[in-house]
C-alpha cells in the first residue's frame, strides 16, 4: 500500500492541489506559502531565503514577503547565520511543523477518498484513465463506483460541455423532450462553428431508465442529460472519444431491481407500479405521499386487492379510464 501511496501522490499531485488550498485557506496561508512550507520542513538544515528563490524560481522581493508573512503568523522564524551575519536562517517553528503534518493528513484523505474499497487493478485504471484523460477526482470530474464484485468509472456530466468549450468550435446547444407514444425522446441539437448543419441525436427513456431513486423522481433531467452526454462525445469525437459514460448512462445499480428470493411476487409488482409508473409527459403517476401511504393501505385491505387498486389509479391517470 506504500507503494501505490507514493505512486499516487506522484501520478494525481495535482488532483490535491485543490484540497491543500482549501485547507491553507483555513490556516490564511495561500498555495504558494503552504509549497514553501513544506519545502522548509524536510531540509536538514535550516535554509536560507535564496534556497527558496532556488528551489522556486522566485525574485528576492516575492521570497522576501512570502517570508515576512509567514513569520508574522508564527510559522516560522527568521535569524541570523551567527557565521556569516549578511545570511539570515529560516527556522520552522511548531505551528509550522503541525502545518506540514496537516498537508499530509489532507493527501492521504483525498487519496484514500478518491480509491476507497478499490483493490489494486482498479486502483491502477483509476490512475491510468485519470491522467490519460486528465480528469480530476478532485473536482468530480471522474470516480469509480463500486457495488457487489463491480466496478465501474464514470466521469461527471459537466466533462462533456467543459471539454467541447475549450475547442472554440461549440456555437450552442438545446435539449428538449417529446411523447412518442408511451415513450419520451430527448433531442439534443448542438452547434459547431466549422459545420454548415447542426448535429442532432435522440434518445428514449425506456432504453435507460434505470428505476433507481434519482430516475423516479427527475426522469426528465436524467434523460436529457444522457442526450447531451451521448452528443457531445459524437460531436467531439476527438476530444471526447474514449473518456469514461456518465453514470445517467450506466446503470450502476442494477441490485436494486433484483427481489428477495422469498417476496411476495405481488407484493414487489405493487412496489414497481408505485415508483416505476409515469404519465406521457413523465411525471410520476403516484406522488411521494401516496407511495408512503400504500404501506398502511396493504395493512388494511390486502396484497391482492392493494395491487388491484394501483393497477385501477394507473390505468386511470395514464388513459383517462379507457
Amino acid at each position: 500500500m506504500a507503494i501505490f501511496h507514493g505512486h499516487l501522490v506522484r501520478v494525481l499531485h495535482w488532483c490535491t492541489d485543490q484540497a491543500m488550498t482549501a485547507a491553507l485557506e483555513k490556516m490564511e496561508l495561500t498555495a504558494a506559502q503552504g509549497r514553501i512550507m513544506g519545502f522548509l520542513a524536510h531540509q536538514p538544515e535550516p535554509p536560507c531565503p535564496r534556497d527558496i528563490e532556488t528551489e522556486f524560481h522566485l525574485s528576492h522581493p516575492t521570497v522576501s514577503g512570502l517570508l515576512s508573512r509567514m513569520e508574522q503568523k508564527g510559522f516560522i522564524e527568521l535569524r541570523t547565520d551567527p557565521e556569516d551575519r549578511r545570511c539570515k536562517r529560516i527556522y520552522v517553528l511548531p505551528k509550522g511543523m503541525e502545518l506540514d503534518e496537516t498537508m499530509h493528513q489532507t493527501i492521504r484523505a483525498t487519496e484514500e477518498k478518491m480509491v476507497k474499497d478499490f483493490t489494486e487493478e482498479e486502483k491502477a485504471q483509476f490512475i491510468d484513465i485519470c491522467c490519460a484523460y486528465g480528469l480530476n477526482p478532485i473536482k468530480k470530474e471522474v470516480y469509480g463506483i463500486k457495488y457487489g464484485n463491480n466496478f465501474n468509472l464514470v466521469v461527471g456530466y459537466e466533462v462533456y460541455l467543459k471539454r467541447a468549450q475549450r475547442t472554440g468550435l461549440l456555437n450552442g446547444f438545446n435539449t428538449t423532450v417529446e411523447s412518442v407514444g408511451d415513450d419520451i425522446k430527448a433531442v439534443c441539437t448542438i452547434y459547431r462553428k466549422d459545420w454548415e448543419h447542426p448535429f442532432i441525436h435522440e434518445v428514449f427513456l425506456s432504453e435507460y431508465h434505470q428505476h433507481n431513486k434519482m430516475w423516479n423522481e427527475k426522469p426528465i433531467t436524467m434523460i436529457k442529460k444522457v442526450a447531451e452526454a451521448q452528443a457531445f462525445r459524437k460531436c467531439f469525437p476527438e476530444d471526447l472519444g474514449g473518456i469514461p459514460y456518465t453514470d445517467e448512462e450506466v446503470p450502476v445499480h442494477k441490485e436494486e431491481l433484483k427481489p428477495a428470493e422469498d417476496a411476495n411476487p405481488k407484493l414487489t409488482e405493487i412496489g414497481y407500479i408505485l415508483k416505476n409508473s409515469f404519465t406521457s409527459t413523465g411525471t410520476p403517476v403516484f406522488t411521494k405521499e401516496e407511495v408512503e401511504s400504500y404501506k398502511q393501505r396493504i395493512k388494511e385491505i390486502g396484497v391482492s386487492k392493494t395491487l388491484e387498486e394501483v393497477k385501477s389509479i394507473v390505468n386511470e391517470r395514464t388513459n383517462g379510464g379507457n
